[in-house]
């Protein structure tokens, strides 16, 4: 028996009054559930990366935001704007 035969012995029980309903699937709480897992990721994304910001673009970081911008406006002139609009 495959998904259509199936599918037509269900709706033929349920419209002979049959206690056997078929409804449309609900994804209601599983999208409830995903949206919500994915705001408690951004969240723990955005608050590690409030305490790590100073360490990697800092005055003293892994890369001096200072310097390099420094850098891209000896080389870029007034098109710096455009290309790093900082």
């Amino acid at each position: 028996m495959n998904a259509r035969s199936l599918k037509a012995w269900l709706c033929r029980r349920h419209e002979a009054g049959g206690s056997l309903a078929v409804r449309k699937p609900s994804c209601f709480l599983t999208r409830q559930l995903f949206v919500r897992l994915l705001a408690v990721v951004y969240f723990v994304a955005f608050a590690s990366l409030r305490t790590q910001i100073v360490g990697l673009v800092g005055k003293n970081g892994i890369a001096p935001l200072a310097q390099r911008l420094d850098a891209i406006r000896t080389q870029a002139g007034a098109e710096r704007y455009w290309w790093i609009p900082t």
